[in-house]
């Protein structure tokens, strides 16, 4: 099965990146795939930050803030993914354009005790689905997602 490595070091992947974006308006100007990818890449580091940051907090269960690192993969089925799901509890869709709730009803049926953040460019909030812009998403604090209340 395809595994997703998305970068969490945005430097490296505007280096690597085909077009090689290197002015804010370059990025502004990116479409379809190109775009998507920087978002998720955007969103994968700031997901990884937050954790750091989190595992250092003297709150933190000692086992936790001994490892480097946090356990951030993906969950796909034949039909759906969710772009990140982080310490098994944490799930993150990133979309590059417009959203509604109704895309993400397959969620609710799948993980009916889970809550989903989407990233995205529309904004709406239901009971277990969340979405914001990204610009949102990279200013609100940790405590204003949907995380598991589960502090293991």
């Amino acid at each position: 099965k395809a595994s997703k490595f998305p970068f969490i070091n945005l430097g490296v992947a505007w280096t690597f990146h085909p077009k090689m974006p290197r002015y804010l308006h370059e990025l502004r100007e990116l479409t379809g795939n190109d775009r998507g990818a920087m978002y998720e890449w955007i969103v994968a580091q700031e997901l990884w930050r937050r954790e750091m940051l989190r595992a250092q907090t003297p709150s933190t269960p000692t086992s936790r803030r001994d490892h480097f690192g946090t356990q951030m993969g993906f969950w796909a089925s034949e039909k759906h993914e969710i772009d990140f799901v982080v310490n098994g509890k944490d799930f993150y869709e990133v979309k590059a354009g417009t959203t509604t709730p109704i895309e993400f009803s397959w969620f609710l049926k799948t993980f009916p005790k889970e809550k989903l953040n989407v990233i995205s460019e529309s904004e709406f909030e239901t009971d277990r689905i969340q979405s914001q812009n990204l610009h949102q998403f990279l200013y609100r604090t940790a405590s204003e997602l949907y995380y598991n209340s589960d502090n293991t």
